[in-house]
């Protein structure tokens, strides 16, 4: 990381009122399918923690779909398809370091024996009933956290450390959307923690902020437009104007009630806002959505 980018990532977090500065990847890599590759190299310990986030990421999919097709509730449509995306993440990566996947094709089937009979647990609890079967998407959640939290302690890959920690902040999403529905649902005002400590899981389920990685990589984890609730990804674009503009990469419904706002954005001029930076739109004709900073104020 150079002290310049690094210098930016800061000056940025500040423009939109980030209060957290998550570790991610640096560097300009080759194009990968979806992933920016940087390259270098895998110790063991990384090639078995990547087959194993695959089939990981897989049998969330499969648990999810799974459960929609008993219960028909659209959170595990939503999340399913985000845990495809999530699934192929983790095939691009093997296949640019040239390791063999280990997961197969048929839904509810596993390579990995532990992760099979987890899989076969999970949808013999989601059956009982809706209530259970959010509890279980908050579960899967949870263990997905513990599991990346532990990949990202012994990895020193800038690739694995830029997508472990792009996967967990998606998890953290999910698991406030499980765990807001559940408490909607039974009227609950608590959620006991099933993995994680309980510390941790009531700070990811409370108003999460926005933030600002070493890439300048933006995620909004609660964007207001007209009466949706969505969150947001954008990522910096570099270009000739010395402006900052970035590019909204990925976005979607925010499913757990919330009273949280990180950003707003204005249904006529699309204007961006934060707490303390205004962003303009900049029309494009690529068909892609981007801003650039117009107002900071410290």
């Amino acid at each position: 990381m150079k002290p310049k980018m690094l210098t930016s990532a800061v000056m940025v977090a500040l423009m939109l009122g980030a209060y957290e500065l998550p570790l991610a990847a640096q560097g300009n890599g080759a194009q990968n399918g979806q992933l920016q590759i940087v390259g270098g190299t895998l110790t063991e310990q990384d090639k078995t923690d990547l087959q194993y986030l695959q089939e990981e990421e897989k049998l969330a999919r499969d648990v999810y779909l799974t459960l929609l097709a008993k219960w028909n509730l659209v959170v595990f449509q939503n999340i399913s398809e985000s845990e495809q995306r999530h699934t192929d993440t983790a095939l691009e990566l093997l296949t640019a370091y040239q390791i063999p996947t280990l997961a197969q094709t048929e839904v509810g089937k596993f390579h990995n024996p532990t992760l099979q009979t987890l899989y076969n647990d999970l949808i013999s609890r989601g059956a009982q009933n809706t209530s259970e079967a959010l509890l279980v998407g908050a579960l899967v959640e949870e263990v997905d956290i513990a599991d990346l939290q532990k990949m990202l302690s012994v990895t020193k890959n800038i690739d694995l450390i830029n997508s472990y920690t792009k996967l967990m902040l998606a998890s953290y999403r999910h698991l406030n959307s499980f765990v807001s529905l559940w408490k909607n649902q039974t009227g609950s005002t608590s959620y006991k923690a099933q993995v994680l400590s309980q510390t941790e899981v009531d700070k990811i389920i409370s108003c999460s902020p926005l933030t600002v990685n070493s890439n300048l990589q933006v995620h909004i984890p609660n964007l207001k437009y007209k009466n949706l609730n969505l969150w947001a990804t954008l990522d910096y674009t570099p270009n000739q104007t010395n402006q900052y503009v970035f590019q909204v990469t990925d976005y979607g419904l925010n499913l757990g009630a919330t009273n949280c706002t990180s950003a707003t954005l204005a249904p006529l001029d699309l204007s961006l806002k934060t707490p303390q930076a205004t962003f303009k739109h900049q029309p494009s004709n690529d068909g892609k959505l981007y801003f650039s900073l117009d107002k900071y104020t410290p």
